[in-house]
Parts: C-alpha cells; sequence; structure tokens
C-alpha cells in the first residue's frame, strides 16, 4: 500500500534545501541584502483539480475526480518573521468505493496557524519557512447510509518553500518554486454506524508537495503547479476489540494560484 514517493520528495526537496541555505550563508558572509519584496501584507487563492485516492489496509485502492481549494494569508516584518494561515478544503465525487451499489464520497479540511520566517540570498533565492500546528480532518461517508468514518488528526507541521528566479525586468518577475511540507500528529477515529458510536486512536503523518512556475507583477501574483497532498494514518488502537484500518489518503491534481500582496 505505502509508496516511495514521499520518501523521494522529501529527498529531493532537502537537497535543494540544503543548497539554499548554503547560499544564504554565502550571500550573507558577503553582505548581501535578501532580494525578498518588501511587502507587509500577502495573500492568495489555489483551486485545483484532480484525483483522489483512497488506499485501506487489506483492501483495494478506490480513486475518483476530486476538487481541492485553499486560502493563505500572511503579514511579515521588514525582518522577514511573521505568521500567516493557511486552510484547505477537498471534497471528491460520489463515486468513491468502487462495488458498492450506493454513492459515498470523501472530504477534507486542513488548517496550518504557523510562524513564518523568510529567508533569502542575492538577487536570485527566497525561502519561506514555516512551522506551527495542524490541524487535519477527513470524513469518508456511505450517502447510502448512516455510517461515517472520520479521523480527526493534532499535530505539528514544518514547510518550506524554496524559489529561484528565473528572470527580472521592471515590473515582472518570473520564478520556479517547490513547495514541501512534513507534519506528524495524534489521530482520533470515529466510527458512526448502524451498530453504534465508537472511537479509536491512532497517529498520522503528512507530505505536501506543489511544484511549478510563479509570475509576479508588482502587487499581484499567479502560478501553475503540480500539487500533492498525502495523509497516512496507522491502523488505531483496538476499542471494543474492534480496530479501524491504516489508509493511505492522496490528492494529486492541477493547480491555479491567484494572490497578491502590498
Amino acid at each position: 500500500m505505502k509508496s516511495a514517493f514521499p520518501k523521494l520528495v522529501a529527498f529531493a526537496v532537502t537537497a535543494v534545501l540544503a543548497c539554499g541555505c548554503a547560499a544564504v550563508d554565502a550571500q550573507r558572509a558577503k553582505g548581501d541584502p535578501s532580494a525578498w519584496p518588501n511587502q507587509k501584507y500577502a495573500g492568495h487563492v489555489t483551486l485545483a483539480g484532480g484525483k483522489y485516492k483512497h488506499d485501506t489496509d487489506g483492501a483495494s485502492e478506490d480513486d475518483t475526480s476530486a476538487g481541492l481549494i485553499a486560502l493563505q494569508g500572511e503579514i511579515c516584518a521588514p525582518s522577514g518573521l511573521g505568521g500567516g494561515l493557511a486552510v484547505e478544503f477537498m471534497t471528491s465525487n460520489d463515486h468513491l468505493l468502487a462495488g458498492q451499489t450506493s454513492t459515498s464520497h470523501a472530504e477534507a479540511v486542513d488548517a496550518f496557524p504557523h510562524l513564518l520566517y523568510r529567508a533569502g540570498a542575492g538577487d536570485s533565492f527566497r525561502m519561506p519557512v514555516r512551522l506551527g500546528p495542524w490541524i487535519h480532518a477527513l470524513t469518508l461517508d456511505d450517502q447510502g447510509s448512516t455510517d461515517r468514518l472520520r479521523w480527526v488528526t493534532l499535530g505539528v507541521r514544518l514547510a518550506i518553500e524554496p524559489e529561484i528566479v528565473l528572470e527580472r525586468t521592471p515590473g515582472f518577475e518570473w520564478t520556479l518554486f517547490a513547495g514541501l511540507s512534513l507534519a506528524a500528529g495524534a489521530t482520533r477515529i470515529n466510527l458512526d454506524s448502524t451498530t453504534g458510536n465508537d472511537d479509536f486512536d491512532s497517529n498520522a503523518t503528512s507530505v505536501g508537495l506543489e511544484v511549478g512556475p510563479r509570475f509576479r507583477w508588482k502587487h499581484l501574483c499567479a502560478g501553475i503547479s503540480f500539487l500533492h497532498r498525502g495523509v497516512t494514518v496507522d491502523e488505531s488502537d483496538p476499542s471494543n476489540g474492534q480496530t479501524v484500518s491504516g489508509i493511505d489518503s492522496t490528492f494529486n491534481g492541477l493547480a491555479l494560484t491567484l494572490g497578491g500582496s502590498f
């Protein structure tokens, strides 16, 4: 069930991070200022469409089309320190679980209030670093019955976003960025069925990836990217002689981002 993709992503972006940090140290040693845009407030909205996959231990993998919307707002001081909030909502269509006569769909809500540090080096490299609590809720709903499974996780997330400026002209900038987030936390699972309502304890990890070009015009920005969101929940501890199987929940899609700053 488990894929090597998250490990490969983590290795690749960690390498980028290491190179970026080396560049930061080298530029600061020379006394070069950061090239990060001097803007206090920034925000964007992201719309994505793609595939949602739900893989349960001991069962077949199911997938269907899905959509995602994300909102992010941040405030940052000239020193590079600041904070913000990122919220995402994902929903699949009603044909998730194959072989069932009834319709089933998944919904996920993700919140990430965070501290922010905007690192930069010279005129061509910048990298926001974000750290804060991770709040995630995934619901699998069988609409043909009252059965519902919900995984609610509270943990910690670290996110980095190295960005390289490819071209700059007066009033315009073209960059390439790669955002990586890693998270882990404790999960409470609620099984609501015709036989009762039971709670279970487990643990979850998450990997997020976004890669693509970004374009800036003074106070406006836009981007097109590949977006990956993955959450893995372990098999639960026993409760009343029952357990809930482990799952892999994955969204992959193409995203369009529009935003602004001032």
